[in-house]
C-alpha cells in the first residue's frame, strides 16, 4: 500500500485540511493534481491549490469553509455541485463524487495520475493516509506516463485531450499510444467547446512570443549604473504617485534627478549593487521566462503531432 505524507504537502496545507474538516467535512477527501504533485515532489506551497470532493453537499461546505476561514465564495457549478474558495493566495475546489462511490468518482476523472486520493481525517490524524488508486495512476506516475482511466473520458469532456498535452509539458510525462489516438479522435469536436472553457490550451506561438517580449528586459549590453540609479529612484517615484513629497524640496526635476545620481554613488559602485541586487532577480525572472517558453513551445509541438497526425 502507498501512503501519503501529511508533510509532503507543508503546514499550509496541514491548516487548510483542517479548516475542511472543521466546516464538517468527515468523509473528505483530498483528490487530484496536489496528491500527484506530492507523489512527485513538486507540490507549490506559495499558491496552494486543494482539490476536495464529499459524497454531497459539496455547495454547502464550500460555504461554511469561507465563513470559518473569511474567505470568498465562488460557486463554479451549482448543477454539478463544484465551487471554490479562496483563501488569500490558496484556494480549496469542493465538488460532490461524480459516482455513488470514491472509486466511481476517479474512474471518471481525466487522466490516471489525477485519479488519485485520500481521506483527509485519516491523513490529519495519523499524519499518512493510503492513496486510493482504482486506475494505476501511481504505477503511471513511476513509468512518466499519461493514460485515459476509461473510452469514454473524453467523450464527457473532449477539452481534457488539450489539457493532456498541457501536462506532457509541465509534467514531464508522456502521453500512451492509446491515449494519442484517443485525443485525436475527439479533435473535430473542440470547435464545439465554448471559447471561455478553453483556458489550459497551449498558447499559439505568435501570441507567446509577443508576450513573452513585452515581459523580458532589453536584449543587448545593459548599462548598470542606469539600473541601479532607476532602482534608487523607484520609492520617489511611488511617492510622487501616490501624492507624496510632491513639493517637499522644492527643487527643480533635474536637481532631483542629479541628487538621485548622487545618492547612487559612483558609476563602480553603482554597478556592484547591480550585481548584488538587481541582476540575480533579473537572471530568475529570464530563467523562468525560458522555462515557460521552452514548456510552450513542446506543447505547441506535441499539438500538432497528435492533432493534425
Amino acid at each position: 500500500m502507498t501512503t501519503l505524507r501529511l508533510d509532503a504537502l507543508g503546514p499550509a496545507a496541514a491548516r487548510l485540511l483542517r479548516l475542511v474538516v472543521a466546516a464538517g467535512a468527515t468523509d473528505a477527501v483530498l483528490v487530484g493534481g496536489v496528491v500527484r504533485d506530492a507523489r512527485l515532489g513538486r507540490v507549490r506551497r506559495d499558491r496552494l491549490d486543494l482539490d476536495v470532493a464529499v459524497p454531497g453537499g459539496a455547495l454547502a461546505l464550500a460555504r461554511r469553509i469561507a465563513e470559518r476561514g473569511r474567505g470568498t465564495l465562488v460557486p463554479l457549478d451549482d448543477e454539478r455541485g463544484t465551487a471554490r474558495v479562496v483563501l488569500g493566495a490558496a484556494r480549496i475546489d469542493v465538488a460532490d463524487f461524480r459516482a455513488s462511490t470514491i472509486e466511481g468518482d476517479l474512474a471518471a476523472r481525466d487522466f490516471t495520475v489525477n485519479a488519485l486520493a485520500v481521506p483527509v481525517r485519516t491523513l490529519l490524524s495519523a499524519g499518512r493516509a493510503t492513496i486510493v488508486d482504482p486506475t494505476g495512476g501511481l504505477a503511471d506516475l513511476r513509468a512518466r506516463r499519461l493514460r485515459l482511466p476509461g473510452r469514454g473520458v473524453l467523450d464527457d469532456d473532449p477539452l481534457r485531450g488539450l489539457r493532456g498535452i498541457r501536462l506532457e509539458a509541465t509534467l514531464g510525462l508522456r502521453l500512451t499510444p492509446s491515449t494519442t489516438r484517443a485525443i485525436r479522435a475527439v479533435a473535430p469536436r473542440l470547435a464545439g467547446v465554448a471559447v471561455e472553457r478553453v483556458r489550459d490550451r497551449p498558447r499559439p506561438a505568435p501570441g507567446r512570443r509577443a508576450r513573452a517580449a513585452r515581459r523580458r528586459p532589453a536584449r543587448g549590453r545593459a548599462d548598470a549604473g542606469d539600473v541601479a540609479t532607476g532602482a534608487a529612484s523607484l520609492p520617489r517615484a511611488r511617492a510622487l504617485a501616490a501624492g507624496r513629497g510632491r513639493r517637499r524640496s522644492g527643487r527643480g526635476a533635474a536637481e532631483r534627478s542629479l541628487a538621485v545620481r548622487r545618492r547612487a554613488g559612483s558609476p563602480s559602485r553603482r554597478a556592484a549593487r547591480w550585481r548584488h541586487d538587481a541582476r540575480p532577480r533579473v537572471e530568475a525572472r529570464r530563467a523562468l521566462s525560458r522555462r515557460g517558453q521552452a514548456r510552450d513551445a513542446a506543447g505547441d509541438r506535441r499539438s500538432r503531432e497528435i492533432l493534425r497526425a
